[in-house]
């Protein structure tokens, strides 16, 4: 996190401020944004919408053009274990376990993914979405958007954190802004 934090503030991004760490005990004392989460605003304030997802969109632009962190994982090799997982804890949780059926899938989903095209991965937060960005009205350009849960960044396709803002499981965004 901590790591991840200065590279995001060092690119011209907002991630809290670390005031003190203890990381041995897993404790830190952060900068505290607020409580502009974009979730709460938008269900707030329904008008407020393409101002957050514009900002958001431009948020990951300059965080895309920043270099990558070294070293940091990459996340397409873990994809199809990770996708697996939804068999391992809903499925087995409903009907039991069934590992030759996780197996088949993270299979299948190892192979789409080694098919796809070669492009260039840049840095995605993984977990990109309204309830993890604050609109800060007293800061300007990039930084009137405070990032939070990070901790889990790695190197992948640009269009991952995208669709997590976009595609949101948490809410229905609009078509009109989605596009």
């Amino acid at each position: 996190f901590i790591r991840i934090a200065n590279h995001l503030n060092n690119c011209g991004l907002n991630a809290p401020e670390v005031f003190a760490a203890d990381p041995l005990n897993g404790i830190l004392l952060l900068q505290d944004f607020g409580d502009g989460l974009f979730a709460k605003l938008m269900a707030d304030d329904p008008s407020c919408q393409r101002e957050l997802y514009v900002g958001a969109v431009d948020v990951l632009l300059a965080l895309h053009k920043c270099p990558m962190p070294d070293p940091i994982p990459a996340y397409p090799p873990l994809m199809p274990d990770l996708a697996a997982l939804s068999l391992v804890w809903y499925r087995g949780g409903l009907l039991g376990e069934n590992a030759e059926l996780v197996l088949a899938l993270s299979s299948l989903m190892n192979d789409a993914i080694t098919s796809l095209p070669a492009r260039d991965d840049v840095l995605i937060l993984r977990d990109y979405h309204s309830e993890n960005l604050l609109w800060l009205p007293g800061q300007t350009g990039l930084t009137k958007i405070g990032l939070l849960d990070f901790q889990d960044a790695m190197s992948g396709h640009a269009a991952y954190d995208l669709v997590s803002l976009t595609k949101d499981a948490r809410r229905d965004v609009p078509k009109n802004i989605a596009r």
